[in-house]
């Protein structure tokens, strides 16, 4: 019963990502064409700023309320569970409030000072209004996810999506906007309009699934672990505490992180300007590579995400049960199927680069990008994996230092590099920085699973055979001269997976009677 839970929540997670994956990116194709890539930079910018104030509203939240609520009902403890909701719902209120009046307040000095351009100074007004929404909102997320149920807050996420679009469209079409402050202004208003029917809807599903949980018989088997005597027998104060030990690290990891991030993103396109000698060239650069390439190439990774999602409250109920095998198998596994898919989608993004960005963007430039950026893929992919389940496996504290040097590194390197060596120099940082904390993350998680990487069929095996999968696909596709950008790269990707597979079911590393038992 809980594998085929978890495989329909995987499903649902999956094929929303894929849904909403497909449809941003045609909406941020339709977006660059309307305001272009200076206007992508700028709403790259503002998007930085709003979400260092986005992360102090949800606090970390969402993972703390799944593996609280996770724990409690694992040990039919309904009054546990509730405390929990309880309390991260007035910590939610008392922060998101303080965010949303912060940046309502200080938006014109932030637009002035610190992005140095006036015209965020109406869009981040604005955003302003989604942080409470987006707050309430992640308290419900994290509800579900520990109830193990995927399906309304993906619906929440499609419904988030349609009126998002539909908000934009409606305002680019019906009212006149022939400046990059009220294009920006308009993208963050559809977005304050779509948080708040998200929250709503997740709040009306709340209602209903919170009601399906019957009165359940207490855990009593607790008298000789004082862990499990807390959980089974919490005081308020206890809770608040448990809830603060989760998110207060998270928060913080994610809040320097991405404080240091927008920091980063601030200084970018200003050391980028002393390399072009133009801060407009130098926003065009920065929202190519910002809101162009590096979306398309996190593209695939709508298809790993929902693992990684569903798998923390997995790990949390294993960890309080201290079963370890079970952490040891989704660890390996989870690893195993990222970096697969990984290597096969960064050769495709390398050989079919050029065409990617010409089919999408009908820029050539983006599509050089794309190439250079390509290698990286399955380090980032693998990152983020590491960077969720060490969360389920509460080592949030370690993710945090590691996010804070990875930032650290970034912006010295940035500020020593680039103004020399323009975005030659900012491709060679993120190549530094993605694959130093990736290591950092893996090493962590393999320490704390008790598990030893199996490096040869798990990492140079599969690259050798996506590599071969790439050349023998681009050999034929060049052989027989597809004309058809579009054409050229659904055969080329079709190939390319196909000899990818064929390749790892033939050195037997998926052995074909243990499949079945994989997926599961």
């Amino acid at each position: 019963m809980q594998k085929r839970k978890f495989v329909k929540n995987a499903f649902w997670l999956t094929a929303t990502s894929l849904i909403l994956r497909f449809v941003g990116v045609y909406f941020r194709i339709w977006l660059s064409n309307k305001i272009g890539a200076e206007g992508m930079g700028l709403y790259q910018l503002e998007m930085s700023v709003f979400m260092l104030f986005a992360v102090f509203a949800a606090s970390g939240l969402t993972t703390a309320v799944t593996r609280q609520v996770t724990d409690y009902l694992s040990l039919n403890n309904k009054a546990g569970a509730k405390k929990s909701l309880k309390v991260s719902f007035y910590l939610t209120a008392i922060l998101a409030f303080a965010s949303s009046l912060s940046l309502f307040l200080f938006a014109k000095p932030i637009a002035v000072f610190a992005i140095k351009d006036v015209r965020a100074y109406k869009a981040l007004k604005i955003a302003a209004l989604a942080l409470p929404f987006m707050g309430t909102a992640s308290i419900f997320k994290g509800y579900f996810l520990a109830r193990r149920n995927a399906k309304s807050p993906s619906l929440a996420i499609i419904l988030e999506q349609t009126v998002r679009i539909a908000a934009v469209f409606f305002m680019f079409y019906k009212y006149k906007i022939n400046s990059l402050a009220n294009a920006t202004a308009a993208v963050l208003l559809a977005d304050a309009l779509s948080e708040g029917s998200s929250m709503i809807f997740l709040s009306v599903e709340f209602i209903k699934d919170y009601k399906k949980i019957g009165d359940l018989k207490p855990f009593k088997n607790y008298k000789n672990s004082k862990a499990l005597k807390r959980l089974c027998a919490p005081k308020t104060s206890v809770v608040l505490k448990n809830n603060l030990s989760i998110s207060v690290p998270i928060t913080l990891g994610k809040y320097l992180s991405t404080g240091l991030r927008t920091l980063e993103n601030l200084l970018v396109p200003r050391s980028l300007s002393k390399y072009t000698f133009s801060y407009k060239n130098s926003l065009t650069q920065f929202g190519m590579i910002k809101g162009m390439a590096l979306p398309i190439l996190f593209f695939p990774s709508s298809l790993l995400g929902s693992v990684t999602t569903l798998l923390i409250p997995e790990l949390s109920e294993a960890k309080v049960k201290n079963n370890s095998g079970a952490i040891k198998k989704a660890v390996d596994k989870s690893v195993k199927i990222t970096l697969y898919f990984g290597f096969i989608a960064a050769v495709i993004f390398y050989f079919a680069a050029e065409k990617i960005g010409v089919v999408i963007y009908k820029n050539a430039s983006v599509g050089f990008l794309i190439k250079a950026l390509s290698p990286l893929v399955p380090v980032m992919y693998l990152d983020s994996l590491c960077d969720g389940l060490l969360k389920g496996l509460d080592k949030q504290k370690a993710v945090f230092f590691h996010s804070f040097f990875d930032s650290v590194l970034r912006i010295t390197l940035i500020l020593a590099v680039v103004p020399f060596f323009g975005m030659t120099g900012f491709l060679i940082i993120m190549f530094l920085s993605n694959i130093f904390t990736c290591f950092l993350n893996a090493r962590k998680l393999f320490l704390t699973a008790k598990e030893k990487p199996d490096l040869k069929n798990t990492v140079i095996l599969p690259l050798v055979f996506a590599l071969f999968s790439g050349s023998i696909s681009f050999a034929l596709c060049e052989i027989f001269k597809i004309n058809s950008n579009m054409l050229y790269l659904i055969i080329f990707s079709l190939i390319a997976v196909v000899i990818f597979v064929f390749c790892i079911l033939a050195q037997n590393a998926f052995k074909i009677s243990k499949i079945k038992g994989f997926l599961s």
